[in-house]
């Protein structure tokens, strides 16, 4: 719903929901709709605050093509950010 944009306070609210979990919490799983396309500057935000607020195990899956590109690549490594491909038939062709 956020669009990454702002989301400061319901990350805070979701990782701490899940706290009680401890080392039970696997990785989380963003998933991006497929008509949000990539801005550096609001990836850039959300990868930092969700760092800040959580140092687990996490993985991206973006369905937009224009996600999937080489600069996103190291944006995403720089932030220790995996990703998980879509299956969708497609977001495949791009």
């Amino acid at each position: 719903m956020a669009k990454l944009v702002n989301t400061g306070g319901a990350l805070l609210k979701f990782f701490d929901s899940v706290r009680g979990l401890g080392d039970k919490l696997g990785p989380v799983l963003f998933q991006l709709p497929p008509k949000l396309s990539f801005d550096e500057g609001v990836a850039q935000e959300f990868f930092t605050t969700l760092r800040e607020v959580h140092s687990g195990a996490v993985a991206l899956e973006p369905r937009h093509p224009s996600w999937f590109s080489l600069s996103v690549d190291q944006l995403l490594a720089a932030s220790r950010l995996p990703v998980s491909l879509p299956i969708h038939p497609r977001v495949r062709n791009w």
